[in-house]
């Protein structure tokens, strides 16, 4: 069994996958692997082959073309009928491009992996997260731990940095993910996170709206299903073009009834269709600034990465706003996974960045006050087993349904911090008969940490429910991590 673990970036429009070579301590990556799967009769052709040649495959009745399966995570009927008849789930399809993401790695280092980190974008789910975790299994990958992807990319960014405050911004084709983080000498700590599904697919499409409209033709969503894909990937390529040139052209020799499309669009138009997403790109941004309370001046850079982040009005309104702070991170595309390959090597745990409590009074009292559950810097590992106990009176025989509330503090210890920003609920509710009229009910509560899932669990059982044990998962806290062994390894 080799013991060469890895990252993997499944993403929407491109994956990878970073790797320690033995005796470096720099992270390497794979080349990009287009997400895109053209099932033909007894073969399955993944990445740049079918993107480069989408329009012939796609037109090929006896061909099945998926892109961005990623999309379909939370659908559980989703399905694709391939040539043969047989049916294929999302899981089974992202199996087939992290096949591709192992046979990268085997022409980089001799040989496939068998244990990796993979990255999810910041509003994944734990049912995502299974599925992901299925597919992995498909391509034989044993699924060490999930990384959120821009805190992955600010690993590999931000290691070797001076202490401070860092932003960084990651769009790529399916999510725009952003995320701000303190470095305090090598533990770096997120102050403030938050996702978005608007990403380069949405501006693909805004750009296919805006041609159909130039054309006189029917909307995005009126069209076969043939002419909107070889739009939407003509699109795609009109994009990075008009990043670095002052127009682009899209030709479809043949779109629409047997008929061509051709049009041409300038950077200006271009930026007028982005408009809109880029708006709420820079809304996005500014609410987690806002969150962190740190002020524009106290940020040392704002990182990009991803695919989108090349375009130019994005990079105009962040220039405006941020100045010479902005850094373009080389390999953008790369750096999610070369932070996931950091944490795989180096064997990297979670921490807490910020402690998490239950609220012990009703939120309707001006004054909550709060039960600390865990503390910030906590390392969240397997053997995580955090356990208390709540006595609550219930008045005069009350079968009101208990509201268990998980609220996380700011970035202090817990006995001064301010416990305002709730990340997880659930309703406890009485079941047990002829309770005597001055209950005192006893709630315990147990922390874990699921690392398999990448995702902390408050369970809750009280004797008003007879012990039934109920499941709070707390997704969408914000994470650290000590980056001590990897500075000093590779030398700071």
């Amino acid at each position: 069994m080799n013991q060469l673990p890895c990252g993997i970036d499944f993403g929407t429009s491109n994956s990878s996958a970073g790797y320690m070579q033995f005796g470096s301590q720099t992270p390497r990556t794979t080349s990009l692997i287009p997400s895109i799967v053209c099932f033909q009769e007894g073969k399955v052709l993944v990445g740049t082959s079918v993107k480069e040649n989408f329009n012939r495959l796609r037109e090929a009745t006896e061909n099945t073309v998926v892109r961005s399966v990623k999309r379909h995570f939370l659908d559980p009927n989703w399905s694709v009928v391939l040539p043969s008849g047989k049916l294929l789930s999302a899981d089974e399809v992202a199996g087939e491009i992290l096949k591709e993401v192992q046979t990268e790695i085997r022409r980089s280092v001799g040989f496939p992996i068998e244990r990796a980190v993979l990255t999810v974008p910041l509003k994944f789910s734990a049912q995502e997260r299974r599925l992901l975790r299925k597919a992995a299994e498909h391509a034989d990958v044993d699924v060490l731990s999930f990384v959120h992807e821009p805190f992955a990319a600010l690993i590999s960014a931000i290691a070797h940095r001076k202490d401070g405050a860092y932003l960084l911004l990651d769009w790529g084709g399916g999510t725009l993910d952003v995320t701000l983080a303190k470095k305090d000498a090598h533990l770096v700590f997120e102050l403030a996170h938050l996702g978005l599904d608007r990403a380069g697919d949405d501006v693909d499409a805004a750009l296919g709206e805006y041609i159909l409209q130039q054309s006189g033709l029917p909307l995005l969503a009126e069209l076969p299903s043939l002419s909107r894909d070889k739009l939407l990937v003509a699109c795609e390529k009109a994009k990075i073009e008009l990043s670095e040139h002052a127009e682009a052209t899209i030709a479809i020799p043949v779109f629409l009834k047997d008929k061509p499309l051709l049009q041409t669009i300038t950077r200006a138009n271009f930026d007028r269709v982005c408009d809109p997403i880029v708006g709420q790109v820079m809304e996005t941004l500014l609410k987690v600034v806002d969150s962190a309370q740190i002020e524009d001046y106290s940020l040392a850079s704002i990182f990009l990465a991803g695919g989108s982040v090349q375009i130019p009005l994005l990079k105009r309104r962040l220039e405006e706003r941020f100045g010479g702070r902005l850094e373009l991170l080389d390999r953008p595309q790369q750096r999610i996974a070369e932070g996931a390959a950091i944490a795989a090597h180096f064997a990297l745990e979670p921490l807490l960045a910020k402690p998490i409590a239950v609220q012990l009074s009703d939120p309707s009292v001006k004054e909550a006050r709060f039960l600390p559950l865990l503390e910030r810097g906590q390392i969240l590992s397997d053997n995580l087993r955090v356990a208390t106990e709540l006595r609550i009176l219930r008045e005069d025989g009350a079968r009101n349904p208990g509201i268990l509330r998980l609220y996380e503090g700011n970035a202090e210890p817990s006995w001064s911090s301010r416990f305002e920003r709730q990340v997880g609920e659930a309703t406890i509710p009485i079941e047990a008969e002829n309770l005597p009229k001055h209950f005192q009910d006893t709630v315990r509560l147990e922390c874990l940490y699921m690392g398999h899932d990448g995702e902390l669990v408050v369970l809750a059982d009280a004797r008003s429910r007879k012990l039934q044990q109920q499941a709070v998962y707390l997704s969408d806290i914000c994470y650290g991590v000590d980056l001590s062994r990897y500075e000093e390894q590779s030398g700071s």
